[in-house]
Order: C-alpha cells, then structure tokens, then sequence
C-alpha cells in the first residue's frame, strides 16, 4: 500500500502533484543533481521552472511558493554516500543580521546560512521530488513520523525519538513529491538500486516567514 503521510500529524505528506517527464527535464537543466547536495543560487529560476499545480498546491499548505533555497543530490554507483538521522535546521538569508534569534552563520554558495530559533523552524518544510525510479533499492528517503512535534532534538536524543516514532520509506515514481516539515527525522542510506537515484529538495516558509528569504 502507498504510504501518503497527513503533513499536521506526521510531519509529511505525499502531494497528489506530479511532475511530468518535460517539468523534471526542465529542472535538471538548471544543473541541480550533485553528489551529496550542490545548492542552486538563483531562486528566481528556480521559481519560474516550477508548475502552476505544484505552486498552488504549497499555497493550500500555507506556504509561501517562493524558494527559500534548492538542493540537488545523485546517488549512483560511482558517487555513493549516506546521511544519518537528522532534521534540516538551516535556512538561506538575504544577509548576515545581528539576532539572537539566529546562530551558527556559514556562507555556502555565495549565500548566508544560519540555523534560526524554533518557532522559526516550524514554519518551514520541503518539497523532496524524485528524478528517477526510487522503488528498486535501498537509499530512498526514510522519515521519523511525528518527529517533527518534539521541536529541536538533540543530537543524543535522537535515536530514542526515531525509536518511539513510525519509520516510514515511501515508494517513489520520477516525478513524485513529500512535502516534509523540517523537524522531522529523516536519513538517506547507501543506495542499493541499479541506476542513479537523483533528487531535488526546494525549502518553502509559511506565508508570515517570507521576509527571511535571500
């Protein structure tokens, strides 16, 4: 059975959008897909390449339809790699701003980085759209549902939250999307399958968070 995720309760959902074969092709040519995650720095192009059914879609979410930043990862056999459990605590900023509500600055990309307060965190999730066939192996997305309610985990507490949480590894088709809240538990294993496994995560904040965007 599909897993499909409800977003309020179990920090992801499985959007009913899919990206057509030309909209994927269209995003790969923005040169997205590199090793364990190159960000694109020009978010307006990555905004014009989205379809209309998937802005509308963030939008009935709540979200702001407008990138905050985008990654794009490969796996295959000659670039294989894994990530531990974690949630993704960084978001992109126009400018470094002296706040205590902001911590941990870096610059990646030519863009200013930094990890923000919870409530910030809250309100920010991702798209995580497959490029290709993510059924035949090991090294899809795996989620920690309801991960997301305990706000920042610490890092010794982690596998205790995963263990007392649903782990779940939904099936994907090219062209498939979760919709996942930031603060939810989530890993990436060795990929097993026979060809590449390419992905792209495209962060969104909630309407009232968009004047954090670079």
């Amino acid at each position: 059975m599909t897993e499909i995720g409800d977003f309020e309760t179990d920090g992801w959902m499985r959007l009913p959008f899919r990206f057509s074969q030309d909209e994927l092709d269209q995003l790969s040519d923005l040169g997205p897909h590199a090793g364990r995650g190159v960000r694109l720095t020009e978010m307006k192009v990555v905004a014009d390449a989205l379809p209309i059914a998937f802005i509308n879609q963030v939008k009935a979410l709540g979200f702001n339809p407008t990138p905050n930043r985008a990654i794009g990862f490969v796996k295959s056999s000659a670039d294989n790699w894994s990530l531990p459990w974690h949630q993704d605590r960084i978001i992109a900023m126009a400018e470094k701003i002296s706040s205590p509500r902001y911590s941990n600055w870096s610059r990646k990309s030519g863009i200013w980085h930094c990890e923000p307060t919870v409530d910030i965190l809250r309100d920010l999730a991702f798209a995580y759209i497959a490029f290709d066939d993510m059924r035949g192996g090991k090294g899809g997305l795996e989620l920690a549902a309801g991960t997301h309610m305990y706000g920042k985990i610490e890092q010794h507490l982690v596998e205790k939250s995963v263990a007392a949480s649903k782990v779940v590894n939904p099936k994907m088709l090219p062209g498939d999307v979760l919709f996942i809240s930031a603060l939810t538990l989530h890993r990436s294993n060795i990929w097993s399958g026979n060809a590449q496994r390419r992905a792209l995560r495209i962060d969104f904040f909630k309407l009232m968070k968009s004047m954090t965007l670079p």
